[in-house]
């Protein structure tokens, strides 16, 4: 066996819960981006995220100033707990 019922959900939620949609050269995919999924959430978003495909890179944008020394929040979008 690989991995029980259990260790495979517990699994699969990490990365349900923690991958970004991006788009990388023309393809839809997800991606695990270390550090950017430790961001808090809080709407109305004050960052955008994307795959820059110039840069090779995953990258994070504020939409607005941001203090020195503030917490940089993501929004995960509208959610209902239901």
């Amino acid at each position: 066996d690989i991995a029980t019922l259990d260790e495979f959900k517990w699994a699969r939620m990490c990365v349900c819960s923690r991958n970004f949609g991006i788009v990388v050269d023309g393809l839809r995919t997800a991606a695990m981006v270390p550090y950017a999924d430790m961001l808090n959430h809080y709407r109305p978003r004050e960052t955008k995220w994307t795959y820059d495909n110039q840069k090779r890179a995953f990258t994070i944008t504020t939409l607005q100033s941001i203090a020195q020394g503030a917490q940089v929040y993501d929004s995960y979008g509208q959610k209902c707990n239901h």
